[in-house]
């Protein structure tokens, strides 16, 4: 859910493979998910299970992303993702995006799948961050009495504003106010 600030935390993402070539290594499938916020073409993260588990994974698990290294040396940084049973998901807590900020904003996820054989198939998403709270009015009014050489009195109900008066010699003349405020 985004927050008041507009920012996307935690968010996680997850897929599943299955091999019927029989090319399985140990059972298991190796998995390299390049994430590219914004969509502009860069790739930002990398969750690949082609390195070593690495520190990178609690840092990611802690939020610390700005630690998190270029372990293959492509110029992106990497966090392991444990490779798969043939099927299974990748497990909860495996890729945890980094703080996504923004309104309105879209991003792609690349998902690459190896088996035991070499052989991979690719796969592209998208999602769209979406900020769907409706906006909270505040109104602001300033209200201007010309009271000539007359002094303004504010008079306040139950902290709300609700009229002035204008002392003038020895009466008071109450000037009525509403103040009303339609949420748009």
């Amino acid at each position: 859910m985004v927050d008041v600030n507009c920012e996307l935390k935690g968010l996680q993402l997850t897929n599943k493979a299955t091999d019927t070539g029989g090319c399985i290594d140990n059972g298991w499938l190796k998995w390299t998910v390049i994430v590219d916020f914004r969509a502009d073409g860069t790739d930002d993260i990398e969750y690949t299970s082609f390195i070593a588990p690495n520190n990178d994974v609690s840092n990611m698990r802690n939020g610390n992303f700005d630690a998190i290294r270029d372990d293959n040396e492509n110029g992106i940084p990497d966090v392991y993702v444990a490779p798969t049973a043939n099927g299974a998901a990748i497990p909860a807590n495996s890729i945890i995006l980094p703080t996504i900020a923004g309104k309105m904003s879209n991003h792609k996820v690349a998902w690459k799948v190896t088996d035991g054989c070499h052989n991979f198939a690719t796969c592209h998403s998208s999602f769209m961050v979406a900020d769907k709270k409706a906006p909270t009015p505040v109104c602001t009014i300033e209200y201007r009495i010309d009271a000539g050489s007359r002094r303004v009195r504010t008079i306040v109900a139950n902290g709300r504003i609700v009229g002035y008066r204008l002392h003038e010699q020895s009466h008071m003349i109450t000037v009525p106010m509403k103040v009303t405020c339609y949420h748009i």
